[in-house]
């Protein structure tokens, strides 16, 4: 995760690693590539609520977009990129 995907300051991002890591729901490895860089990498903990929360996911958007063209769908998924992207204009 890094600052620039997450529109969330270091200082943000690292306090948010630092709590996972308490809750044993990630952890830091050292980059063998690169010594000044870890790698963070789910727990078993942390897999297993990653596939509750997937399920969660997809069970709440099946029941939003039930009755709804695909087509529809799409039009609407594809203009809220363009407001996104629009405001990341500014």
């Amino acid at each position: 995760m890094c600052p620039q995907k997450t529109s969330k300051d270091h200082t943000c991002v690292s306090r948010l690693i630092d709590n996972l890591i308490k809750k044993d729901l990630i952890e830091r490895r050292p980059d063998v590539n690169d010594r000044r860089t870890n790698l963070i990498y789910l727990t078993g903990a942390g897999k297993t609520l990653q596939v509750k929360g997937a399920k969660l996911v997809e069970d709440h958007l099946q029941h939003a977009f039930n009755g709804i063209d695909l087509s529809d769908i799409k039009t609407c998924l594809s203009v809220i990129d363009k407001v996104i992207e629009n405001l990341k204009e500014e």
